[in-house]
């Protein structure tokens, strides 16, 4: 007779790894100082304590919305044959742009809010020419050309003011630690796709920090993660498998890489293509 197969027993067995690490995992984060950047406000996480500091204003918001509307009226009167729900949807263009316009209020003083006006006054006189049908394609370049050189102004702007409250919201939580847990915090980057090195709340804790881009020590981006607890338990998993990679490699790193990278590594350099 043969021998039974051994995947069953190797099922169960993997299957304890799950529970168990998952358990760990849960147990580690809890012990951690742990910053969470999200898109309106950083999280703070300490000794079971949970603190939030908002630090998104509406410039942001308003911004990146005048962006889109130039963006929408741009693909939107590039296509020459345009179904019922488009056609409608241009239509409708001025009246929200308009509706905006009144909601930003008489002109003031703010830089970012004079910016985004001119922006959506642009936006009102291309889609009612485009309305009227009184478009060319030299029209619609030379309306792509000066929003586009508007959004980089308002972009700036933004970007700065962005910045600043960001760095007041994360003075505020620092302000709670003791040095020691500063020293050991842990900041996640939410985001909902692939890692952006670029990315505003990266660029921003890795100088805070002083850490190298790709370090991945102690600022990590959350790679298609979108909320708080997701953030934690990344955090934890991190920690965890910093541990049980200086035990079982005495690299604590090793596992921050894929697990099959350095082996597929040296077995490429072998072969011949």
């Amino acid at each position: 007779m043969g021998t039974a197969p051994a995947q069953p027993a190797l099922d169960a067995g993997n299957d304890v790894f799950h529970d168990s690490y998952g358990k760990a995992r849960d147990r580690v984060r809890h012990d951690l100082s742990i910053l969470v950047a999200l898109p309106n406000e950083v999280v703070l996480r300490s000794q079971r304590v949970r603190q939030a500091f908002p630090y998104c204003g509406p410039s942001f918001d308003q911004a990146k919305s005048a962006a889109h509307i130039a963006v929408a009226l741009f693909t939107l009167t590039r296509n020459s044959s345009l179904d019922g729900r488009s056609r409608t949807q241009l239509s409708r263009m001025p009246e929200h742009i308009g509706s905006a316009l009144e909601q930003l209020g008489p002109p003031g003083d703010h830089a970012i809010t004079e910016e985004i006006r001119g922006l959506l006054e642009l936006c009102l006189r291309f889609g009612r020419d485009a309305c009227a049908g009184a478009l060319s394609e030299c029209a619609q370049a030379e309306f792509a050309k000066e929003a586009g050189a508007r959004i980089l102004s308002i972009t700036e702007l933004a970007t700065s003011e962005q910045i600043a409250r960001l760095h007041a919201a994360v003075d505020l939580a620092l302000g709670k630690l003791s040095t020691e847990e500063r020293d050991a915090l842990q900041v996640i980057v939410v985001g909902d796709h692939q890692a952006r090195t670029r990315s505003l709340g990266m660029q921003y804790f890795q100088s805070r920090f002083r850490e190298k881009p790709g370090a991945d020590e102690r600022v990590t981006y959350g790679e298609n993660i979108s909320t708080e607890e997701e953030a934690l338990a990344l955090a934890g998993t991190r920690h965890l498998d910093k541990v049980i990679a200086h035990a079982f490699f005495g690299d604590e790193k090793r596992l921050q890489r894929d697990v099959l990278g350095d082996a597929a590594k040296r077995c490429l350099e072998q072969m011949k293509f």
